[in-house]
């Protein structure tokens, strides 16, 4: 069977925890690569595949398989002892896997969507970050000595990573704590007193189709054009990082991709 991005998007549950039989799985990794939404979709489900193989160990040591009998769907039994996590799934555990891991993602991709900054509305939020007026804005131009000053603001060590683009010929301005969610905002500026804002959240890539995408170094970089407003997002460090400034998306595609190639 050949599976078409609609079979895949079915099961993208089940790839990411890892149940699919070999032969599948290629084929959703092969769909993976050629649609970048579907890719954005994958990423958005993962971190929920610990708690979808734990809950599949617990139901395999409470229900005996005697007591589970899908004789109707014609699957054939599997007389192998009940699977520790390195060995596979049988045919029954896997279509409970299937409906367990969508429940699951159900609640662990609200949370994670609930954690990043949105699309809608960016335009605003870039040219209020920008102005660096807030009370809660730290001016600080020393990446290290900022990022200990966001800690000590309350973010997570995780999400105070301050990035170094002066090789971008940008200079940090400061930043501040996200209200509402964890993260952080920074503001760099260019020549001619441009400036560009690096949010730094945990959570998920945003789910609209991405206008652009790049391929650097092993990181995925998606672009997306709001109006006169250029966003990038990648994933670095465990952590999300949304690039946003005044202009062509293309542009910031090109500078973050230099970035990102410098390691």
């Amino acid at each position: 069977m050949t599976l078409d991005v609609s079979h895949a998007r079915q099961i993208l549950p089940c790839f990411v925890c890892g149940d699919l039989p070999p032969q599948i799985a290629v084929q959703v990794q092969a769909l993976l690569d050629a649609h970048p939404q579907l890719a954005a979709e994958a990423d958005a489900l993962k971190g929920a595949e610990g708690a979808c193989r734990a809950l599949m160990e617990r139901l395999a040591e409470e229900y005996p398989d005697d007591l589970l009998d899908f004789d109707d769907l014609s699957l054939s039994a599997d007389p192998d002892p009940v699977p520790t996590l390195a060995a596979p799934l049988r045919p029954w555990m896997a279509l409970l896997a299937a409906a367990a891991s969508l429940l699951l993602v159900v609640g662990a991709v609200t949370a994670l969507h609930a954690s990043q900054p949105a699309l809608q509305g960016l335009p605003d939020q870039h040219a209020l970050h920008v102005a660096a007026d807030d009370p809660a804005f730290i001016a600080q131009t020393d990446p290290a000595t900022l990022g200990q000053a966001l800690v000590a603001g309350g973010v997570e060590p995780g999400l105070a990573m301050v990035p170094d683009l002066s090789a971008l010929g940008l200079d940090l301005v400061g930043g501040q704590p996200v209200s509402g969610r964890p993260g952080a905002v920074l503001v760099y500026q260019g020549q001619g007193g441009h400036r560009y804002v690096c949010q730094l959240y945990s959570g998920a890539p945003p789910t609209d189709p991405p206008d652009a995408v790049r391929h650097v170094a092993g990181t995925t970089l998606r672009g997306f054009q709001r109006g006169n407003l250029g966003v990038v997002v990648w994933q670095a460090y465990g952590m999300f990082c949304m690039f946003t400034g005044d202009g062509p998306v293309d542009q910031l595609l090109a500078m973050i991709s230099k970035r990102v190639a410098l390691g």
